[in-house]
């Protein structure tokens, strides 16, 4: 049996996210951090290269977990009968998670309206920036919003799911306080296919 030192293994763990694009870098006296192409997290840098390796795993577990879950609403569209939606779900879905920068997201941003095609459910908070997914109906949105804050209350946070769904609904937006994490449903435009 072969061991490797903790010098080893961020090294091995750094090659593996370096495949998929992820890069870690700093040094000892300004801190360390990640980016995954032109994203970089907007959090403070972390005191050690294997945090830094740490969080940036972090964020490709998030991301997994995200684009199985848009992949699990395809197929629960598709088995209503609607493939064309699921299709452009997981497409919007794909979009937002390859592509977190504020820029980006502003850029995909338009006017609130009856040609909006599709809502984008994601937040900030403490640990970064997170997207639940892209949904072609403001309902759905809606619903994923209100489960996300259900999750919280769940893990034994203060959440007002009354007030949360209210003020989601009026403006779109809601900051949880106690868990210093916003809440944005964004309108995205959908490409014809």
């Amino acid at each position: 049996m072969s061991f490797m030192t903790g010098h080893e293994l961020c090294q091995a763990v750094e090659e593996h996210l370096a495949t998929l694009g992820y890069r870690v870098f700093g040094d000892p006296s300004d801190g360390w951090t990640w980016e995954l192409g032109d994203y970089e997290p907007q959090l403070p840098p972390c005191d050690s290269q294997g945090e830094a390796a740490a969080a940036a795993l972090a964020d490709l577990v998030q991301r997994t977990d995200e684009l199985l879950n848009a992949a699990e609403a395809v197929v629960e569209r598709w088995e209503r009968g609607d493939l064309a939606a699921a299709v452009r779900e997981l497409d919007l879905c794909l979009k937002a998670l390859r592509d977190r920068t504020v820029e980006a997201v502003e850029a995909e941003t338009v006017e609130i309206d009856d040609s909006v095609d599709g809502w984008l459910l994601h937040g900030d908070g403490p640990t970064g920036p997170w997207t639940v997914g892209a949904y072609l109906d403001l309902d759905d949105a809606h619903e994923a919003a209100l489960a996300k804050a259900r999750a919280w209350v769940e893990e034994g946070h203060h959440v007002d799911l009354e007030h949360f769904a209210l003020t989601l609904t009026q403006h779109k937006f809601i900051h949880v306080i106690g868990l210093d994490a916003s809440v944005w449903i964004d309108p995205l435009p959908i490409e014809s296919a």
